[in-house]
């Protein structure tokens, strides 16, 4: 309460306090916001992508304690721990699509690459559990490839052929796809529809990277595809044959001419 000078006192409501619910950077700066979230215990974690918070948390990856970095993917990369990441580029956001990366995190199986490191407690790449699931998506996702193996493509068309040596699925236990097709229009790169495990990173690196938008994913299930729109090729399209799609590509089946 404060008097005024006519001598009654009237309530003054109290100001807000500045910078409520911010932090200041180390070394000062500029406040930064971090977005908490409540977990299924009721504590408020970091959501992911909060590097602040995440300084200094250490995760137990495969019985060794290490320092949390960003995603559990780029945790265990930095580690020097190979992990199956066929739809996870560097370069690109993450995806989510292919599931080749499931590790087991305080006794679930989740996606390495968008599961945040600073809220696990215990990792496991290596466990029996994990390794027999991704061998049943690397499985899942071989079948999806019917053309030759060992077919030239971008520069990261190995990484599937990796990530299969790694793991040994077993050939056989799913019928192959059919019906496909490919595109041969562009003059400098070719579509194979054949080695296409419909990753995404063709399409995101078109419309996240570059901004174009001239491919996508169209139908579900067993009809789904790549497609650089109805009915049309992709020399067509509105592509303007940057090679991004090419280089992200993790098998053969964007492969460059010439």
């Amino acid at each position: 309460m404060h008097a005024l000078p006519g001598g009654d006192a009237t309530p003054v409501r109290p100001s807000r306090r500045r910078g409520r619910g911010r932090h200041r950077r180390p070394g000062g700066g500029d406040p930064v916001r971090i977005a908490l979230r409540p977990g299924p215990d009721g504590a408020r974690t970091c959501t992911f992508g909060s590097a602040l918070l995440a300084r200094g948390v250490r995760v137990k990856l495969n019985g060794v304690s290490v320092e949390a970095t960003g995603s559990l993917l780029d945790t265990v990369l930095a580690a020097g721990i190979a992990l199956p990441h066929l739809c996870k580029d560097d370069n690109l956001p993450v995806i989510g699509a292919c599931r080749t990366c499931l590790v087991e995190a305080d006794g679930r199986i989740v996606a390495a690459c968008s599961t945040p490191a600073a809220g696990v407690q215990e990792c496991a790449t290596d466990s029996e559990r994990a390794v027999r699931i991704r061998r049943g998506v690397l499985e899942l996702t071989a079948a999806m490839q019917s053309g030759p193996a060992g077919a030239a493509g971008g520069p990261r068309s190995a990484e599937s052929l990796e990530a299969y040596a790694s793991h040994a699925p077993r050939p056989g236990q799913y019928g192959l796809r059919s019906g496909t097709h490919a595109d041969l229009s562009n003059p400098f790169f070719s579509f194979h529809e054949d080695a296409c495990i419909l990753c995404a990173r063709c399409v995101t690196a078109c419309q996240e990277l570059q901004h174009i938008g001239a491919i996508g994913i169209a139908g579900r299930g067993h009809t789904a595809r790549v497609t650089p729109g109805a009915g049309v090729s992709f020399r067509e399209s509105i592509c303007t044959s940057c090679g991004s799609c090419v280089a992200a590509c993790p098998t053969s089946a964007l492969r460059p001419k010439g």
